[in-house]
């Protein structure tokens, strides 16, 4: 048996309608896991079990995740607003800074005593939570990183480290993946926004979200 194997592993990915959960669905049905998507809208991949619900609502999400034990979480279902807003209130920065954090860690403790014989947890983060971005990269279009989002992002890599040290014990592994650039259009709607971001990577293109299926099937498998 390949250690990178899923079979038999009952694997719940939280916005997996999403541009890069739909990826992260297929592979790990690739790989043999039973998938569970958790998401807004419905996912259209045969062989994943599709789920839409609120995460953000307690009874919703315990409804979604039922009775049955599960191997593995992987959480890309963020909800940070964009553009970088001086004038911001500091209640909207909360607000903001909430909505995705609070759905991470609720996720998640929604998703422990569901683990009874230990799993893995894989949440996706975001570079902006490691360095800042400057908004002339974004030529002006607004859709630059929120403060509150760059802010949630580096919390999340942080509630990740003190989650694995927290629940070692119960043979639960927490890791967070920390993408780069993986834009959901690849070029040719705005050449000149692509180019600022291409200028900026050492092998001069963005990500492709099936790049996080190793990454994160690693992390979930026995080779971890």
């Amino acid at each position: 048996m390949s250690p990178f194997d899923l079979s038999e592993k009952r694997i719940v990915v939280t916005g997996g309608a999403g541009h890069l959960g739909r990826h992260l669905c297929q592979g790990f049905l690739d790989a043999g896991a039973d998938v569970v998507s958790l998401s807004s809208k419905s996912v259209p991949i045969a062989g994943v079990h599709s789920i839409v619900c609120d995460l953000a609502k307690p009874d919703e999400l315990a409804e979604a995740l039922g009775n049955h034990p599960i191997d593995g979480l992987v959480q890309c279902a963020a909800r940070a607003p964009r553009h970088a807003d001086l004038a911001m209130s500091g209640e909207a920065f909360l607000q903001g800074f909430e909505t995705t954090v609070a759905l991470y860690f609720s996720v998640m403790q929604a998703a422990i005593p569901r683990m009874p014989f230990g799993g893995a947890i894989v949440n996706v983060a975001s570079m902006w939570g490691q360095v800042a971005p400057t908004r002339d990269i974004y030529l002006g279009m607004k859709i630059d990183p929120s403060f509150a989002g760059s802010a949630a992002a580096a919390a999340i890599a942080h509630l990740g480290k003190h989650m694995a040290a927290e629940l070692a014990g119960k043979n639960i592994r927490v890791n967070t993946l920390i993408p780069g650039w993986f834009p959901r259009k690849s070029g040719p709607d705005n050449p000149a926004y692509m180019h600022e971001i291409t200028s900026r990577v050492p092998m001069r293109r963005i990500g492709q979200p099936q790049e996080l299926v190793g990454p994160a099937t690693f992390l979930l498998s026995p080779a971890a």
